[in-house]
């Protein structure tokens, strides 16, 4: 069986789409990889996944070309299966099911209605109104899906609500990445005598960054020694930046 995996906001190489997606399906299928890229176009056999990475505009206006690009080129292949990211892979996913009749999984990991209208595109007042139209855009193409995968029972439930085939593949870290011996004496010295909280993933409103810091104003009144660690970088914009700093 040969899968196509379709994302037209990540890179090629995003830890879930090339390495836990990927990695996995081609231990016992083909697999393609189709992404936007901001660099060269890409287009090369990489431990054993094929990798195809368009070219998409500098400008998120022009975001319709990306679109395009990573369509014509799903076109090309003879996929039994597209294996979508987010709303706009899905998108392309039911094109590509009502043109070859291919089956649909749409691997559904954030609340993308929430976080397409937090885009620094869309100003404060109208983002009410794109997260809406975001999220019915969502309900009507997720029919096309044959299998949703979401990341967490909270998830699981909104989508069941448009969908009755939803699954959970939770989104872990990779072993591989927690290795021995790498506590350094900068870190225990910082923190070797603390209670931790640790944030990992994108710093945005959506997922209450600012929230977590007035929090911890409580919480160190009775655990004087926590400390709350953030982890990734700011994806809100310069001024909510400045806000939590």
């Amino acid at each position: 069986m040969k899968v196509c995996i379709l994302t037209t906001v990540d890179s090629p190489f995003d830890p879930r789409v090339f390495y836990k997606v990927a990695k996995s399906l081609v231990k016992l299928h083909d697999v393609v990889v189709i992404a936007p890229t901001d660099e060269q176009r890409v287009d090369e056999e990489i431990e054993g996944i094929m990798v195809i990475a368009v070219r998409k505009p500098a400008n998120k206006i022009l975001h319709a070309i990306t679109l395009w690009r990573i369509l014509r080129e799903a076109l090309k292949q003879e996929c039994d299966v597209c294996h979508c990211h987010a709303p706009g892979g899905l998108f392309l996913g039911a094109l590509l099911k009502m043109l070859k009749r291919s089956k649909v999984v749409y691997d559904a990991r954030e609340h993308y209605s929430s976080l397409i209208a937090e885009n620094s595109l869309f100003p404060d007042f109208i983002r009410p109104s794109i997260r809406f139209l975001a999220d019915i855009e969502e309900r009507v193409i997720i029919r096309f899906a044959d299998v949703v995968i979401t990341v967490d029972q909270i998830l699981q439930v909104k989508y069941n609500k448009y969908h009755k085939n939803v699954v959970i593949i939770s989104n872990y870290p990779r072993l591989i990445l927690f290795r021995e011996n790498v506590w350094s004496d900068d870190l225990e010295s910082k923190y070797g005598k603390s209670k931790l909280l640790l944030y990992a993933g994108g710093l945005t409103k959506d997922r209450g960054t600012l929230e977590s810091i007035q929090a911890l104003q409580k919480i160190v009144k009775k655990v004087p020694e926590a400390k709350l660690v953030f982890l990734g970088e700011f994806m809100g914009g310069d001024e909510y930046k400045e806000e939590v700093r």
